[in-house]
């Protein structure tokens, strides 16, 4: 869902689902960063983003899919 603010930036918001790891990690990395846990997951996608880096990995995780506009 997109939503436009009086301000005239752009919003975009959706969900992620974590497994119980990712889950884990983002709730430390949070604390130990201060940040909120959406703070910590907009840095990093922000970062990604930027430098087009993927992490791959051996275990399941959403991290690095495509998130789609309508969520899905």
């Amino acid at each position: 869902m997109i939503r436009i603010k009086p301000n005239r930036k752009r919003t975009i918001e959706f969900k992620v689902m974590l497994s119980p790891e990712e889950a884990e990690l983002l709730k430390k990395k949070s604390e130990e960063s201060g940040l909120s846990r959406s703070e910590v997951l907009r840095s990093l996608l922000i970062g990604r983003s930027i430098t087009g880096y993927r992490e791959e990995s051996t275990t399941p995780s959403h991290f690095g899919q495509t998130i789609r506009k309508d969520g899905n």
